[in-house]
């Protein structure tokens, strides 16, 4: 009885340990991006490695982490890029749902910023 016990639960750990191993998402250099934004401060740099994420995540059909294309758009904003900031908060609210609000909010302000105030005729 033990041995059977032991038989099958052996194959279902090292099933569930080996399927811990494998990440849903495509990180790519995330981990690079963080230390050339916030310890090395090149923004340049982090840009390029954001942007290379992205790009191979979608040529490989791997899912694009939470926050990255928010994260890219951000930096494009930072840069002046609106239209292209836009663009990537509007693909992280499609790709995740659960952004809606925030980047909707983001895009709001973002394009409201950059939008010429009319004076108001009196």
């Amino acid at each position: 009885m033990k041995e059977s016990i032991l038989r099958s639960t052996v194959p279902f750990a090292f099933l569930l340990l080996t399927g811990c191993a494998n990440s849903i998402f495509y990180w790519g250099k995330y981990e690079d991006s963080l230390i050339e934004r916030y310890i090395e401060n090149n923004h340049a740099q982090t840009e390029m490695y954001l942007r290379d994420l992205i790009v191979e995540a979608e040529a490989n059909h791997q899912r694009i982490p939470p926050g990255v294309c928010a994260d890219y758009g951000f930096s494009l904003y930072q840069r002046g890029d609106i239209n292209g900031a836009v663009n990537f908060f509007s693909k992280e609210r499609a790709l995740y749902p659960e952004a809606i609000p925030f980047m909707t909010k983001l895009i709001e302000r973002v394009t409201q910023k950059n939008t010429p105030q009319r004076e108001n005729a009196q």
